[in-house]
């Protein structure tokens, strides 16, 4: 993802709009999911839902702090593995 455009979005956009915008593209693909679940999408539909919470949430990433979420990602797949490994 280029860091440059996702700064821009936000600084175009406002950090307001783009929180909100990340609960939309949350909920589209909540509902993507589900439909796939039932056979009434084709996997490209989540795919593409899926591309843009990606987006949304590589915004916030840099709205709450790349150092902070990635600390917090490494600590969960930390946990994750030794969930596996037990």
């Amino acid at each position: 993802m280029n860091p440059t455009i996702l700064r821009a979005a936000l600084a175009s956009y406002g950090c307001d709009r783009q929180i909100i915008k990340t609960c939309e593209e949350c909920a589209e693909l909540t509902v993507a999911l589900h439909h796939f679940q039932d056979h009434k999408v084709p996997a490209a539909k989540v795919i593409e839902e899926l591309a843009d919470v990606l987006i949304m949430a590589n915004q916030m990433r840099l709205l709450f702090g790349p150092e902070q979420v990635d600390a917090a990602v490494e600590y969960k797949m930390d946990r994750l593995s030794k969930r596996l490994a037990a």
